[in-house]
């Protein structure tokens, strides 16, 4: 047995090992710990790994490899990976092709005996799976796949080392689900949660009305300094708008190099103050300690820093140094982990013997020993909080508190991560980027395994919330608990093979002792007990209360053998006192709730009925599930409840609490239910269940009923967009949204440009748009648009919405756009127009790079004597958006038709379009002046961003979805103006566990003319029992989608 070596003992939850390009590893540097996923930090560690001198250079592993990042990706998991045993070439070059089919529509493979056939576009290819003998041999052939794939798209850098990534990460997807690569950006901000050399402001802010707000300005940090004040609305981060900006987007921004500068402007009030704010090291508490009641000291430790078991040992020797304690109180509640050597500096001060920690590596076994450097007495009673959020570095404290014989630990099982990550970093392509290893399993005392199976608690603490409808509540529902955790979060993964058994482990090694108690009753937070005068806040959180309780009670037993035995009679008072709160929590509603007078009564069977409208229920309409129970037994039935269970997140898990039941007796209950308006139509199967008392695995009673839904009615947009930089046209032009309330007075936006329709630096600008409807009324059509290329322009607003709009109706409207005046010629502005009903979730988008061109001609109005020109005979004439060939062509006039110019723009000419405010151009090499002739019209029956239409087959005999059997053909036609590019088709079964699938593609072969307007298809698609949401995705020439979601139910019954 060996002790933990020391590039382990310091090793965090991500080690970071620098490398030079593909080069190779280097040692990690010091930094703060991470927040990434639940239980990610970062490390001080001397050390990586010892290095096999005999092994050929990383130069001569890569040596003609077009995918050079793929090559060293894989390479470098065979050698370092912590458990080999996981390794499958053939089972991981499966899960590669997969999720090349989700990342890339033009892709799809299957595997046919032995050989894997891969389809890209409309060409196929076959590679044989038998050269695929280990690792590096899988990835070589993966990489012909990749070579293939990029010949037959003629995919440009970015867009192919997309597919690289997608390759390595589905190939990496089977061992766990931490071991991937992360791409530049994700990259990037791992490397601000983890790197000391990063800081911030110290603001909090949400996003609100499109717009991020300031909701506090911490104490003594730098964003006070510089007098940022709480309420302040960001307008601009370094001359970035804040329309539509995530929280986490305007995080990225406000973070940086400590010292750095950003420069916010915001609004205050009715005006606009611009601050200069120098990012400072902001120190967020790790440790908060607070005396309560009775001499328990409490001590709430929110993550694991570099400082965090300094900081507990200081609160610590506070608590003593003031009097002898009666109790303590460590709080790991929603504590995601961090640096793994503060771990077990807190375990220090608490025991004096026995391994803290074990690594499980490729090294073997190694452990952490404890010291002798204790700090709390091993007579004081300590209570461990942990629940569904601890994770890492949090479960490594809980675990060995609980393992090591030190106190009790009370609340829920933890998260589940007990892995431990090392960062691999390269720069094959000029940016950086890192390969996330998994490299060690950690355990606790005793060789009890962390992994997906977490901390169990020697007591559960279940909270009951009551709602505010009648006998609707969660009382006995733990799977919101579970819900929360790793292996349920990561169910529908490959890897999730490996942990096939964790829940029931972890059932197996559940405590039987539990204790509810009232988190929430029918008004709220009101219902729960006030604070005493003098009593600190955190005797409000009835789980702190508890444990306060529980602290005090064992004081007279010393040892965790003795607090054990001690814990069921004290559990049993605070379960009776917490169950009068519920109770009375329920008086209004005349719920007998009398507790369980014999344990048989929980065996006894009920009869259960519910009965559903017969006919389809319209999504989002409100509609009455009633259920009744009965009790068909001679026995006295006490805590009688129902749940439902539904593929439905809407519909499932709703408890109906209804109390005792006298022998005969029955009770029924009406539910108002509604499905979310969004939803298409489907069929599916709504469950009741009962339960006398504790539910058992199986129910007492059941009833189930088939759930048609019938969806509502679809709008379909169609929408042209063009660019206004001429006042005058702005006049004319579709109106901006009003202002938002705060932002009347704000100086006015005024259109400044040189009027050719296209994007100058410096210039003021209308994004214009005009939406169709060609498809049912819509009630809610909105217009959204982002800026996706930072400080190229600044968006004054980013939503249109301009009311109920019916079948065939249009609307219209413009959102203003500053171009930066120092905005880079090489790079587009690229905006992201989205237009839909926001209620169906029912809309179309595009992402739109628009050029960004210096220098260009102003727009100079034509003389009448000028305007009239005819197309040359050898024409047609295309008709672009703005004045320059890069602008997407609109429409196009036959030889000889007329056209009226009314301006021009060096050699382009300027055409009105229909759309007011709106000019078309044309290159004037391409007509002639004419003196005569009608106008051609330049209306036209199809916009620029225009979905293909999909006309399906029905499904089922009655066309309800509902089919027999493991496959159904899924059929129809797909159509465009100009050319349909391809159909996709996918699968995935209900339930998180269950992964997409893609199961069909076909690309239209035809380029142009009546055939590439059309495409057929006929799909054979899997089918799991129950609920299958089919996705069909179908694009046009250029690329824009459309996707339809289809639910087809399976009855084998």
């Amino acid at each position: 047995m060996r002790s933990l070596r020391p590039w382990s003992i310091s090793l965090a939850f991500v080690l970071l090992a620098g490398a030079a390009g593909c080069k190779g590893k280097a040692s990690a540097s010091e930094g703060e710990p991470g927040a990434e996923g639940a239980a990610e930090g970062q490390g001080d560690a001397a050390d990586t790994a010892d290095t096999d001198d005999a092994e050929p250079s990383l130069d001569e592993l890569l040596a003609g490899h077009d995918f050079p990042l793929l090559i060293w990706s894989i390479h470098t998991v065979s050698k370092d990976y912590y458990d080999a045993s996981r390794f499958d070439p053939h089972g991981q070059l499966e899960a590669a092709v997969d999720y090349l089919g989700l990342h890339t529509p033009e892709f799809f493979a299957t595997v046919e005996g032995g050989q894997l056939a891969v389809t890209v576009r409309d060409q196929s290819r076959r590679f044989s799976l038998d050269q695929a003998k280990d690792l590096d041999s899988a990835a070589a052939l993966l990489e012909e796949v990749i070579a293939f794939t990029r010949d037959v798209l003629g995919l440009e850098d970015e867009p192919l080392h997309e597919l690289e990534y997608a390759a390595i990460n589905g190939f990496l997807s089977p061992l766990d689900p931490h071991t991937i690569l992360l791409t530049p950006e994700e990259n990037a901000e791992l490397g601000i949660k983890t790197r000391g050399s990063f800081g911030g402001i110290g603001a909090e802010i949400v996003a609100r009305n499109r717009r991020i707000e300031v909701v506090r300005v911490l104490p003594d940090s730098p964003a006070m300094a510089a007098g940022l004040l709480d309420g302040d609305v960001i307008l601009e981060i370094d001359d970035q708008s804040t329309v539509n900006l995530g929280v986490v987007d305007a995080q990225g921004l406000l973070r940086g190099p400590v010292d750095s500068e950003v420069v916010l402007e915001v609004l205050r009030d009715t005006k606009r103050v611009k601050l200069t704010i120098t990012r400072g090291r902001i120190a967020i508490p790790t440790v908060v300690a607070e005396m309560l009641p009775g001499r328990v000291g409490y001590v709430q430790v929110t993550t694991f820093q570099e400082d965090t078991a300094a900081k507990l040992k200081e609160a610590l020797e506070q608590f003593q140094g003031s009097g002898e304690l009666a109790g303590l109180v460590m709080d790991l509640r929603g504590n995601s982990g961090g640096l793994l050597a503060q771990a077990v500096g807190i375990l220090n001060q608490f025991v004096t013997a026995g391994e803290l920690v074990i690594v499980r590596s490729s090294f073997g076994r190694e452990h952490q020993d404890a010291t002798k450097e204790l700090v709390v007495p091993m007579g004081l009673p300590v209570v461990t909080l942990v629940d569904e959020e601890s994770a890492s570095a949090a479960e490594i404290v809980g675990g060995s508190m609980k393992h090591l014989d030190r106190g009790v630990v009370i609340g829920r099982a933890s998260f589940g991560k007990g892995t431990v990550q090392e960062l691999r970093r390269a720069t094959p392509y000029g940016r950086e980027l890192a390969l996330k290893m998994t490299i060690a399993e950690y355990r606790v005392a005793g060789d009890r395994r962390i992994q997906s199976v977490g901390v169990i608690p020697d007591l559960r603490l279940l909270p009951v919330e009551l709602f505010e409808y009648e006998g609707v509540g969660r009382y006995y529902d733990a799977e919101r608990f579970e819900r929360q955790r790793e292996r349920a979060r990561t169910a529908h993964l490959p890897s999730a093979v490996h942990d096939a058994s964790a829940k029931a482990d972890a059932e197996l090694a559940r405590s039987k002792l539990q204790l509810r108690y009232l988190a929430v009753g029918p008004g709220g937070l009101a219902d729960l007990p006030p604070l005493e005068e003098g009593e600190p806040r955190q005797m409000l959180d009835p789980e702190i209360r508890l444990a306060r309780e529980i602290a005090l009670g064992l004081g007279e037993h010393e040892g965790r053998r003795a607090q054990l035995e001690a814990l069921p009679a004290l559990v049993e008072g605070l379960a009776a006192s917490e169950d009068q709160h519920v109770r009375a929590a329920m008086e209004p509603w005349k719920i007998d709730w009398s507790a369980v007078d014999d344990p048989a009564d929980e065996q006894t069977p009920v009869a259960v009925a519910l009965s559903l409208p017969n006919e389809p229920i319209l999504a989002g309409e409100p509609f009455t599930l009633h259920v009744e129970v009965k009790n068909t037994s001679e026995r006295h039935l006490e805590r009688v409840h129902l749940i439902t269970d539904c593929a439905r997140d809407e519909l499932d898990g709703i408890e109906l609490l209804v109390g005792a039941l006298a022998p005969g007796a029955s009770e029924s209950r009406d539910l108002q239910l509604q499905v979310l308006p969004w939803n298409p139509d489907f069929v599916d199967t709504l469950s009741v269940a009962a339960h006398v008392g504790e539910p058992g695995d199986e129910p007492d009673g059941a009833a189930s009923e088939r759930l048609r839904v019938s969806g509502r009615p679809r709008p379909r947009f169609a929408v042209d967009y063009w660019i206004i930089d001429d006042p005058h046209l702005a006049a004319k032009g579709p109106a901006r949204p009003e202002p938002e309330l705060g932002f009347e007075e704000l100086e006015p936006f005024v259109v400044q440009g040189n009027g050719d329709g296209l994007i100058q630096p410096g210039e003021h600008v209308l994004f214009a748009f005009s939406a169709q409807n060609a498809g049912a009324a819509s009630s809610d059509p909105r217009a959204i648009l982002r800026n996706l290329s930072g400080r190229q322009g600044l968006l004054e607003e980013g939503l249109v919405y301009r009311g109920p709009l019916p079948a065939g109706g249009e609307f219209s409207g413009a959102f203003g756009v500053a171009i930066s005046p120092s905005a880079d010629p090489s790079l587009p502005l690229e905006l992201e127009l989205t237009v839909g009903d926001a209620t169906l979730r029912e809309g179309v988008d595009d992402k739109l790079p628009l050029r960004v061109l210096p220098g260009r001609p102003a727009a100079v109005e034509l003389d009448a004597a000028q305007r009239r020109r005819r197309v040359l005979a050898d024409g047609p004439a295309r008709l672009y958006n703005g004045a320059d060939a890069s602008s997407p062509v609109v429409t196009q006039l036959a030889p000889g038709q007329v056209l009226v110019a009314r301006a021009a723009a060096g050699d382009w000419l300027a055409v009105d379009a229909p759309e007011p405010g709106r000019r078309l151009w044309v290159p004037g090499d391409l007509v002639e002046p004419a003196s005569e002739g009608k106008a051609a019209s330049l209306r036209r029956d199809h916009r620029m961003i225009d979905p293909p239409e999909l006309e399906l087959s029905p499904i089922g005999e009655d066309g309800s979805g509902v089919v027999s059997g493991e496959r159904v053909k899924v059929e129809g036609i797909a159509r465009h103006h100009t050319r349909v590019r391809d159909v996709v088709v996918t699968v995935r079964a209900s339930g998180p566990a269950q992964p997409e699938r893609k199961v069909f593609y076909l690309a239209n072969r035809a380029l142009e003319g009546e055939e590439a307007k059309s495409l057929g298809f006929s799909a054979e698609v899997p089918l799991a029992a129950g609920s299958n949401r089919v996705q069909i995705l179908v694009r046009d020439h250029d690329k824009v989608e459309r996707r339809h979601e289809l639910w087809i139910f399976r009855a084998d019954d």
